[in-house]
Formats: C-alpha cells, structure tokens, sequence
C-alpha cells in the first residue's frame, strides 16, 4: 500500500508503518442525494430474497431508502455514518424508484429504512401526491416520530397506502425521556398512536429499558403506557451503550464485557456484540420485566383476538405463553411489590 496516497483520501482508516491507527479527515457529506444511483438490485438473486419472506411471513418486501441523517440529538443513537444533518432525495426521484421495482419485481410491500420518514412534513405530502397520481398502489410502512404527525399528514399517508408505522417510543415516563435528550413528551407519543389508530394504521413500538437514572416507577409508567395504547407490535430492547455517543460517555466508568449478575436464562456471553455496563438493577430485573411485558401483551391480544394472533405470533406466544405457564410472569410479581 501507498500509505502516503491513503492518508490524501478523506473518510478512512488504516495501519501506519509502525502500526499505528491513522485516521484521515471526515469525508464531505454528499449533497444532492439523488447524485447516487439506485442500488443495483440485479447483483443479488431476489427471487431467494422474495422466496425466504414468503416462506417466513407470507409475503414479500423491498427496501427503499429516501434520506440520510437525523437532525435530534437522542444520547443513546450513533450518528457515526451520517451526522446530524439531514438530507433528502427528491420526491420524483423516489417513486421513480417505486415505479421501476413494480413493474420489475412486484414487491407486496415497501420498508422505507429511513431514520425518521415523517420529518419533512412538506416532503411528505408532494410523495403521497405523486404516488397517487402514478397509481402506485403497493402498500409500506416506515418509521416516524410521534410529535411530527398531524392528521392531515396521518390521513393522507394512510389513503396512499402506509398501513403500518413504527413509532420512537423509547419510555412512558418523561423523566426518562428527557434523561435521553428524546426531545418529544410522553403526551405527544400517545396522541400520535391514537392518531394512527383511528386511520386504520399499524402500530410498532420501540421500547428502551434500563437507561441510566430509570427506577421501577419509571418502569411501571411505561408498561403501563404500553397496556393504554395497545399496539399492534412492541419491540422491546434494553439499553447498551454504542461508542461515540453521550450514552456512552455517561457510564464509560461502568462498562463490563458481560452482564454484571448473569442472565437469568441462557448464557450470559450471548450478547450479539452489544455492550453491556454495570446497570441501576441487576440484569435479571430486565429479564424478568421483558418476558412479564411479552407474557402480559400476549394474553390480552390472545383475548381480543383468539387463535388468528396466536397464529401470526407464534414466536411471541412461544416465549410468553409459555414461559407464564413455567411461572416466570407469576416470579416476576416480586418486582411490583
């Protein structure tokens, strides 16, 4: 290598001579996005990519990515790739992109990857009237903050075809929301679900526990928040810091390369790369608290809904149900004491 050559391009990292790290300037943020070409989809073989969706949910879907960056400051989310900006292909541009998968691959379903699709609140109603007016019909969901929703953006969203949204939840106590910079209130979250709702739209919930400075009361007020609006999905996570962020400068101090006090099922090294640090209750207080939560929510769809939601979650049900039955939901009762 011509490591002098190497250290004139922008945006890298490599070995020096004497094996130090070097690191060159950021790259520039590219601007105009639609300077990019669209991914050359021809390089994989879709019908095994169609083939394993059908097989697993029934269906097919594509992926479409219409912006970079996010312009919110939450203390826990990585910005290492694309910054704070935010930037934003042109609408044409888009459902162009739309149009030629369509007619190429007939896709169910659109995902559009983007951080956050509802930020633009002008962007997004020249998109709803553009796919209008080409008769794109194929149905998508995205993800969006609840407090950039109003009910003109939700019903024209819905009449084009969003049928679900996952919304950044994260907690149902704004102490903990405001600890992570989330710039929304708990009251934005529930009237942009129930907003949602009322247009027929899918709901999915991401949920952080276990974030500095969260007692159970915090923790009760976000199960609780999750029972009131009752979405149709509820992605639960619990907090680990990523390198870079205000997260994790805030417990660097407390970083441990396991869960500190084990699992309480399974093996504690199995933590998919994520890093763990020494956390405000032991690890099984959140083990415990995820699997009530995915109990609880389990029963009370099972009730609304019978034997079609069991079907269609059976990988809910199983670690639910069954672990309610083996009487983890009823131990779990220690922690509401």
């Amino acid at each position: 290598w011509d490591r002098q050559a190497l250290q004139a391009i922008p945006g890298i990292a490599f070995m020096g001579c004497d094996g130090e790290i070097v690191q060159t300037e950021p790259r520039r943020l590219m601007r105009p996005l639609d300077n990019l070409p669209w991914p050359d989809r021809t390089m994989e073989n879709q019908q095994a990519y169609f083939e394993a969706w059908r097989a697993k949910h029934g269906e097919t879907a594509m992926s479409i990515v219409t912006s970079r960056g996010c312009p919110y400051h939450c203390s826990w989310c990585s910005k290492a790739v694309y910054g704070d900006t935010f930037r934003r292909r042109p609408v044409t541009d888009v459902v162009d992109e739309m149009e030629a998968l369509v007619a190429q691959y007939q896709p169910d379903q659109f995902w559009f990857a983007d951080d956050l699709f509802t930020i633009n609140r002008k962007w997004v109603g020249r998109f709803c009237e553009e796919v209008k007016k080409r008769g794109i019909t194929t149905p998508f969901y995205c993800v969006g903050r609840p407090e950039t929703l109003t009910e003109d953006l939700v019903r024209s969203l819905a009449e084009t075809g969003l049928f679900r949204m996952y919304v950044s939840a994260e907690s149902g106590s704004q102490l903990v929301l405001d600890k992570m910079q989330k710039g929304d209130t708990v009251e934005e979250i529930v009237r942009g679900v129930r907003m949602l709702q009322r247009y027929g739209v899918e709901v999915g919930l991401f949920v952080m526990l276990g974030y500095p400075g969260e007692t159970h009361q915090e923790v009760k007020a976000t199960i609780n928040m999750l029972h009131d609006l009752d979405a149709d999905q509820v992605l639960l996570s619990v907090a680990h810091p990523m390198k870079g962020t205000r997260f994790w400068e805030e417990v660097k101090d407390r970083l441990s390369a396991a869960p500190v006090g084990g699992w309480l099922w399974g093996d504690a090294a199995k933590m998919g790369g994520r890093q763990a640090f020494r956390m405000d209750y032991p690890w099984v207080y959140y083990e415990l608290i995820q699997r009530r939560v995915w109990a609880e929510l389990g029963a009370k769809k099972d009730r609304m809904c019978g034997r079609r939601w069991i079907a269609r979650h059976k990988s809910l049900k199983s670690q639910g149900f069954r672990l309610a039955a083996r009487g983890v939901a009823s131990g779990s009762d220690l922690l509401w004491r």
